[in-house]
């Protein structure tokens, strides 16, 4: 078996690289031998990453700008990508020679732009355009599609689901769902859309929750919390999406001082995602927010680890196992706090996230992001606390079956392949 898995994001987000070892990992277990390629924003990380996998990793054809930092190395890596014209006859040859093309699992296929679709939308859909042309079939694998805010996105999409090589389109929330059964109308056409829980789920082990937690040093009760900036496109305005952020950090910071107060606990920063591009690096909200906090919160009860720019899900999930509550804004931060056998505040930016515990059954412990500022937030984290072993069991239990239910709708859809 020969198989590409475009639209890869990087291993800079920890959560993507979960998403893409999961896929590897469901593959192999089908198909040997398996020779496999992706795609990745980052090729030159991510390489190194996936090489000891065996996996080829390719940039995409075209490049989207946002994933590079400074005007400078925007201009230069974007030209470099352009004319990069050897490689990119290359990608192309991979996917005609592949048996199977997957739509990478993950959250990529949205825009928010009023007139026409950015760089990075483009740069995502002329892999599913140039597998289509060259007639391989594809499957989505679980992912989110939508918001899409303009008429020219929506067009383009809809006319790449309704192609006949595309055999199996998976969403990973009801919302993308009932978004696509709209879009696609009756008919046919609709028996190909399906609901799967996210790839990362795929990891579960069960040892993994048996493993006892080592010894941290950090005072307990310990809260991990990740961060991420958000554009906040749903607000009228630049100064209404400022506002929107200072009451997100503002809500977070005097979450993080009472919890330290509370029994004289410790607050665990860590950043998930490393980039690419400015936008996606966690550690530029997330330093200034360190430094906040050490001015409320004594040395000893804040902790901020430091990570490579490349961090292995595992190692994560590791971090993670020591603590016992996870306030997450980055989704994969909280699925691998899951996974962790971790209880998980998260907080909804997009409907993807309230979806992911719904799976669980634990749709409660999700807050929206613009309602941070009352006292939901430290509500819901009041009962988790008050219910922290009920809720354990409640996530064993969950992803006992989310695993099962994943294998079982993508080998249905690969069965002509099996």
């Amino acid at each position: 078996m020969k198989a590409i898995i475009l639209n890869g994001h990087s291993t800079l987000n920890s959560g993507d690289a979960a998403i893409i070892l999961a896929q590897v990992q469901f593959l192999k277990e089908r198909f040997s031998p398996l020779e496999l390629a992706l795609t990745s924003r980052t090729p030159e990380v991510d390489a190194d990453f996936y090489r000891p996998l065996g996996i080829k990793v390719f940039p995409p054809l075209l490049p989207a700008p946002s994933v590079f930092r400074g005007a400078g190395q925007k201009a230069k890596q974007t030209a470099r990508n352009l004319f990069a014209v050897g490689i990119k006859r290359s990608l192309i040859n991979e996917i005609r020679t592949s048996d199977l093309v997957i739509s990478c699992g993950g959250g990529y296929l949205w825009s928010n732009r009023k007139a026409l679709p950015g760089p990075m939308y483009f740069q995502n859909m002329i892999h599913i355009w140039t597998a289509k042309r060259l007639k391989k079939p594809i499957i989505f694998f679980p992912q989110s599609f939508g918001p899409l805010r303009n008429r020219t996105a929506v067009r383009l999409l809809k006319r790449a689901l309704e192609e006949e090589n595309v055999i199996r389109v998976f969403a990973r929330e009801k919302v993308s769902l009932s978004f696509l059964e709209g879009l696609l109308g009756g008919g046919k056409t609709q028996d190909k859309l399906d609901l799967c829980p996210d790839m990362a789920f795929y990891l579960y082990d069960e040892r993994r929750l048996a493993t006892s937690q080592k010894d941290s040093g950090w005072p307990r009760p310990a809260l991990a919390l990740t961060l991420r900036r958000w554009s906040f496109p749903e607000a009228k305005g630049r100064e209404e999406k400022k506002r929107k952020h200072r009451e997100y950090l503002a809500a977070l910071a005097e979450l993080c001082r009472r919890y330290a107060d509370l029994g004289k606990g410790s607050i665990i920063l860590f950043s998930h995602a490393r980039g690419p591009g400015d936008f996606e690096d966690d550690r530029r909200i997330t330093d200034p927010f360190w430094e906040r906090l050490r001015k409320d919160i004594p040395e000893g009860h804040l902790f901020y680890p430091e990570l490579p720019i490349s961090v292995h899900p595992f190692r994560i999930m590791e971090l993670l196992q020591k603590t016992d509550v996870v306030v997450a804004t980055r989704l994969h931060s909280a699925i691998l706090g899951l996974l962790s056998g971790i209880p998980v505040l998260t907080i909804a930016y997009q409907p993807k996230t309230r979806a992911v515990m719904e799976w669980l059954g634990l749709s409660d412990f999700s807050v929206d992001i613009s309602e941070l500022a009352n006292e939901k937030m430290l509500t819901r984290l009041g009962e988790i606390s008050g219910r922290n072993l009920e809720v354990r069991e409640k996530i064993k239990d969950s992803l006992s079956t989310l695993k099962p239910m994943i294998e079982t709708k993508l080998e249905k859809a690969l069965e002509r392949f099996l």
